[in-house]
Parts: C-alpha cells; structure tokens; sequence
C-alpha cells in the first residue's frame, strides 16, 4: 500500500491511512511530495520538521512494517533537510542531467 499525504490531507490524513494498513495487515510506505510541498509559489512555506515528526510517530506506532518517504523533490537542500528530520526514506527528482549525475547527488545526501 502506498499513501501520499500531501494532497490528501496532509499530517491528518497519516493517522487513518496507518489504521487502514494495520487493518488489512499491509505494508505501506507514506509520504509528502516534495514538489508539492516546496513549491515556491505557495503562500505559506511547510513547515517540513512538523511532517516529520508527526509522520515518523505514525509510522512508529503502525503495527505492520511503514516507511516515511519525502519524494519527487527538485532541490537537494530539502531533500536533505527530510533526511536531517526523521525520514527515512527520500526520493529526489532525477532531472535532466542524467543517470551518472543523480547518482553522484544521491550519494552525497546519504553519505554527507
């Protein structure tokens, strides 16, 4: 089971895509979307330490096995800010520069 929360309700909707989870005895990986999220075109910046906490609790209390995922996001910088507040899983945006160079970038935010 997969469960993007930024669209969908946001921290709220954590507590309740858990329960289903637990309820079907499903593995289940949630998350915020980046480029969502970090859209500088939003009015109000997200406060991505808040997510993380409160995502990370969620998942910690799930009975069957959840993972916290920041994904589809453009900019290195929050990527790492998620890795530096409780996810544990990140997904940068790969971009136009290809394979070799996401690589380089994605070992860098995991092994700074």
């Amino acid at each position: 089971m997969r469960w993007d929360t930024s669209r969908a309700g946001g921290v709220a909707s954590h507590e309740g895509m858990i329960d289903e989870a637990d309820r079907r005895r499903s593995q289940v990986i949630a998350g915020f979307n980046g480029e969502f999220l970090r859209d500088p075109g939003r009015v109000a910046r997200e406060r991505l330490a808040l997510s993380g906490v409160l995502g990370r609790a969620d998942a910690e209390t799930a009975k069957m096995p959840c993972g916290l995922i920041f994904n589809q996001c453009p900019r290195d910088a929050w990527v790492r800010e998620a890795i530096e507040v409780g996810f544990n899983l990140v997904m940068p945006v790969v971009g136009g520069d290809g394979v070799g160079v996401y690589a380089h970038r994605v070992v860098e935010l995991t092994f700074e």
